[in-house]
């Protein structure tokens, strides 16, 4: 920790990403007043590392704009296993001693790790990084485990195939998957959309996959729901592989 106030954390941080980027797995600068005023080398790093596995930037003074950056970073990065973010902005105490990170920045962070607007942006989601943060109601953080949970980290693969589930759950309460087939429907995830199923049914549960969601429809529903529009599921399926 630096504990002269007049000790740039960032500048520190700098140095020793450069330093080890060839090297460190984990770094840990939590407390030591980083602020980047902007600056987007902690997110460059992110963006080109394929070495660091953790990072600890708790108890600083990054903001919604370095969340975002670190989104931005993370839709590349695949390496990056745990992000650490914790602790807001607490009132009246100084601006490089809390993160500052609101909703938004949570949300950029979110959408990152799990954009649920189609099957396709649940797919190109980053599956390998689990975020640490103190926010409620942001529980697509979860799917990615919890950094500091008593289990090991779950296979990012399995984790992929849990996010397409969960959007095949959502969408099959109003039956609707098979409407939205057209618009987010590629021939290479077909396949990704079936081991979703099979792999999210009580047979086939793996000891490093997440772990059930209570929201998860059983996997007969959705066969049944695809089943039940066949022939739009059908010409579907005869366009992607025509």
């Amino acid at each position: 920790m630096c504990v002269n106030e007049e000790i740039n954390g960032y500048e520190i941080l700098q140095l020793i990403m450069t330093a080890g980027k060839d090297n460190f797995k984990s770094i840990n600068l939590s407390g030591n007043r980083i602020t980047t005023a902007g600056g987007s080398y902690i997110s460059d790093f992110l963006l080109n590392n394929s070495i660091l596995k953790h990072l600890s930037l708790s108890e600083n003074g990054l903001d919604d704009n370095d969340a975002k950056a670190f989104a931005a970073a993370l839709k590349h990065n695949t390496t990056l296993r745990t992000l650490d973010l914790s602790h807001s902005r607490i009132t009246g105490a100084p601006l490089n001693r809390f993160n500052r990170i609101s909703e938004e920045g949570w949300a950029a962070l979110g959408k990152a790790i799990f954009d649920d607007t189609s099957l396709n942006s649940a797919a190109d989601s980053n599956h390998s990084c689990c975020i640490y943060q103190e926010r409620d109601g942001l529980d697509r953080f979860e799917i990615n485990g919890k950094p500091y949970g008593e289990n090991p980290l779950p296979n990012p693969v399995y984790v992929r195939q849990k996010k397409i589930y969960s959007i095949l759950s959502s969408r099959n309460r109003d039956c609707s998957n098979v409407d939205h087939f057209d618009e987010d429907m590629s021939v290479e995830l077909l396949p990704d959309m079936l081991t979703s199923i099979q792999r999210c049914s009580n047979y086939h549960e793996a000891e490093d996959g997440p772990p059930k969601s209570q929201d998860d429809v059983i996997p007969l529903s959705i066969m049944y729901e695809v089943l039940q529009k066949w022939d739009s599921s059908l010409a579907v399926f005869e366009s992607l592989s025509s």
